[in-house]
Formats: structure tokens, C-alpha cells, sequence
């Protein structure tokens, strides 16, 4: 309580304990990406790309913008709506 014993640098810049749980969740994760496959991941999800792709195509006003065969999952689009006021 009477002095302070500040350690070397970089360590007297860390503040507080380590996330160790986070390091564990990490390795867990990544095991059970192995034991998945990443090729079977990427598969998968290039299935669901093209399903929601198809699917938002059939909606009146909707555009999907950045169409490419190696694009990732992601879609971005405008959805134009036409209210009509009698």
C-alpha cells in the first residue's frame, strides 16, 4: 500500500489478467472447424448463397448488387416499393 513496482516493458502495459478463457474457446473452436472441414464449410455456404440468391430474385423490385461468381456471402440489395394512395 505504500509503493508501487512497476514491471518491464512491454509486460508494465498489460492490464490485468489474460483472457485465458477466450484462448480455450478459441482451440475449441478450431477443433470443431477441423473436425467439420473447411472445404465442407465453404461448400455449405456457398449452397446457401445461391439459395438465398435465387429466392431474393423473386421479389418484384428487389436488385442485388455485385454479382460475381467468387463473391462471398454476402448479399446486399435495394428493395424499391411502390405504394399506390386511392
Amino acid at each position: 500500500m505504500k509503493e508501487t513496482t512497476f514491471n518491464s516493458i512491454p509486460y508494465k502495459f498489460e492490464a490485468g489478467t489474460s483472457n485465458i478463457a477466450g484462448t480455450i474457446g478459441l482451440g475449441t473452436a478450431i477443433d470443431y472447424i477441423n473436425s467439420i472441414g473447411i472445404d465442407n464449410i465453404a461448400a455449405h455456404e456457398h449452397e446457401l448463397l445461391e439459395y438465398a440468391t435465387q429466392e431474393l430474385m423473386k421479389i418484384n423490385g428487389l436488385r442485388i448488387i455485385g454479382q460475381s461468381d467468387n463473391k462471398c456471402s454476402l448479399i446486399s440489395f435495394i428493395l424499391i416499393i411502390f405504394i399506390l394512395m386511392m
